[in-house]
């Protein structure tokens, strides 16, 4: 864990919650990508392929 030079014992490093939420948010904008990549992806398969 790194911790920038004058920023130790600041609370935001302990702010959990903070981290979760962010987390979360992430983990759903990967998931919307993923699913419109693999949506486009097996309509091209399906047009391409037949």
């Amino acid at each position: 864990f790194i911790v920038l030079p004058g920023t130790e014992g600041m609370a935001g490093y302990r702010d959990y919650r903070f981290h979760f939420v962010g987390f979360l948010k992430g983990l759903g904008f990967c998931l919307v990508g993923a699913v419109v990549i693999a949506g486009l992806w097996m309509t091209g398969q399906a047009v391409f392929l037949r």
